[in-house]
């Protein structure tokens, strides 16, 4: 019974702050994703931890939420140029063409269907994460 009130919680995010800690039993086969929200809480949270008695310095969630939000917007309008957004030890956002090529309709092989050429964004995770990424494979 453990288990499954667990995977409720976790569901129903009625824990929202530590709900990615009760996410993380071997038996739940889809974590729930991580929101703008739960890192905006989770700033706060760890800001706060670093030094609770300053009361001069301390963000409250709503600044936070902002921060986040204008960050998510440069990096938004960046890629929206044609640039490329280097965070260093997390990883490099690029905008790539992907050329122009015929798919299948997977009901009706026979035709074929023109795929257009369009821009994409890729994410390429930098050295530290990709190695703590890995830390995540299960050992045979």
């Amino acid at each position: 019974m453990e288990g499954l009130t667990r995977v409720s919680r976790c569901l129903t995010r009625s824990h929202a702050p530590s709900y990615h800690a009760l996410c993380q039993t071997p038996n739940l086969k889809e974590l729930v994703p991580m929101t703008k929200r739960d890192i905006v809480v989770r700033i706060g949270q760890e800001l706060e931890e670093e030094d609770p008695q300053n009361l001069e310095q301390r963000v409250n969630q709503e600044m936070v939420l902002k921060i986040v939000q204008k960050t998510l917007d440069i990096i938004s309008d960046e890629l929206a140029r044609g640039e490329t957004i280097e965070l260093r030890n997390f990883g490099v956002f690029e905008v790539k063409l992907r050329k122009a090529r015929i798919g299948r309709n997977p009901n009706a092989p026979e035709n074929d269907v023109p795929i257009p050429p369009r821009a994409v964004v890729k994410f390429k995770p930098g050295k530290e994460m990709r190695e703590r990424v890995l830390n995540l494979t299960p050992k045979a």
